[in-house]
């Protein structure tokens, strides 16, 4: 029972400190780093993103077309015969911690 509780004072000492921390940066800091800087496109740049943006979707919808499509039957056959596994490795993690009688 002492240890649990050491436990979580603890851990709610660690958590509060990680709160503490992140609280004293300023927005748009990352670990320290300078803010970064919002930098407005020219035309030029606009017309390479609306460009790039377009072959990004063109070449999303073309993986998308030729990904195997996933039967619904097996894929929750499965998914059944994974968490039965755990189950199986959860039961067998219970029993070894279990004291003896």
């Amino acid at each position: 029972m002492k240890q649990h509780l050491l436990t979580a004072l603890l851990c709610s000492l660690v958590h509060f400190s990680a709160v503490a921390s992140a609280a004293d940066k300023k927005p748009g800091q990352v670990r320290g780093r300078a803010p970064e800087q919002v930098v407005e496109l020219t035309e030029a740049g606009k017309k390479l993103e609306a460009e790039y943006a377009g072959m990004l979707s063109a070449l999303k919808a073309e993986i998308e077309q030729q990904l195997p499509q996933i039967d619904d039957s097996k894929k929750a056959a499965c998914l059944e015969a994974l968490q039965a596994e755990k189950a199986a490795l959860d039961n067998a993690a219970a029993k070894a911690k279990a004291p003896f009688h």
